[in-house]
């Protein structure tokens, strides 16, 4: 798994001062603005993302930053995808960087590029409780480094679903087919309950994942996937007071990222949450993870998603700090733990 930080962008040289003048002369009031540029040294930084999934070889993508005024807007665009690859591979990725992982002090790993995916890679396989030191270095560049600890996995257990009939709003799938998000849900949603042990005497923080899939057919033999991991539930657990808006279907007031301050060392907390199944010809299930995060992924996942909340147009608008990690650069390099179980339903 590899997340791509959306702050590999630095401040802009040409910043904007607002002032309003007023001087009391005589015979009447007088004002003006005026627009100040600065002349400014600063450089493109490293930018260094990565989270350690456990099972997994560890991946990680190394590029460089931009000033905002040069930044992609990758969302003015219909094939984000294809785009966005393209732009990173061209522009962003730095293909010939020095990158090391050391575990635990003692033993390290060097990555290399793959130049079919863009990550660097290497054989390590993370385990909970791995200490990992992740560094990297290229001509040009400030060389920088992140630090992380593996989480322990939190399993779900008393897991209970049950199918209910509810409607699509048709004015949402409208403005969702205007806008090229899910356009696949059906009247139908799964409601799932389950419980999980909070660790006692520590922080724990946790990201949950629900993705509903429908498997169908296209060109008569073909297959795809219909994918969606937006789901709702009213526990407190998922509030944010910061998340005013419906963003891409998630309710308001909703964040998947959650830590343990409501449910400190609670053993056996249920959990219930709801997911709208899709269109399927031949499968169709759900994909339910509770994932124990590190605490740097907690607050990048968090800071993302607040970002998407602001108003990126806005010169007013107050800035949103995407959270990083990296010392040196920008980025992000955190570790997840999860015992996902699968929910087959009927198609």
């Amino acid at each position: 798994m590899i997340v791509v930080n959306k702050n590999c962008i630095m401040k802009s040289a040409k910043t904007f001062i607002f002032a309003l003048l007023l001087t009391l002369l005589a015979g009447g009031t007088t004002s003006c603005e005026k627009t100040i540029d600065f002349e400014s040294d600063v450089q493109p930084e490293l930018c260094l993302s990565s989270v350690a999934v456990v099972g997994e070889p560890l991946e990680a993508y190394v590029s460089h930053s931009l000033p905002s005024d040069e930044a992609y807007n990758f969302e003015a665009f219909p094939n984000y995808n294809e785009q966005q690859r393209k732009y990173y591979l061209d522009q962003l990725a730095i293909k010939d960087a020095t990158v090391k992982l050391t575990v635990n002090g003692d033993t390290t790993y060097d990555l290399t590029y793959n130049a079919d995916t863009a990550y660097y890679v290497c054989t390590y396989v993370p385990k909970a409780g791995d200490r990992l030191v992740l560094t990297a270095q290229a001509q040009g560049y400030d060389p920088v480094q992140a630090t992380t600890v593996v989480p322990e996995a939190v399993p779900v257990a008393q897991l209970q679903c049950e199918t209910l009939y509810d409607q699509v709003d048709p004015d949402l799938r409208r403005q969702e087919a205007m806008a090229g998000f899910d356009i696949w849900g059906i009247d139908s949603i799964a409601r799932i309950t389950f419980r999980f042990t909070d660790p006692p005497e520590q922080q724990n923080y946790y990201r949950l994942l629900v993705r509903s899939v429908g498997r169908y057919y296209y060109f008569s033999t073909a297959t795809a996937n219909s994918v969606c991991d937006v789901f709702n539930s009213a526990d407190p657990i998922f509030y944010d007071a910061l998340i005013t808006r419906s963003y891409h279907s998630w309710p308001v007031y909703f964040q998947n990222v959650f830590d343990d301050h409501l449910v400190d060392g609670r053993c056996s907390y249920p959990v219930t949450v709801e997911s709208r199944l899709r269109r399927a010809d031949f499968e169709r299930y759900i994909r339910l993870e509770l994932q124990s995060i590190t605490p740097e992924l907690y607050e990048y996942l968090k800071s993302i998603r607040h970002y998407e909340m602001g108003n990126r147009s806005d010169v007013y608008a107050d800035p949103t700090v995407i959270y990083t990690n990296v010392e040196g650069g920008w980025g992000i390099f955190g570790a997840l733990n999860a015992r996902p179980v699968t929910i087959w339903l009927q198609r």
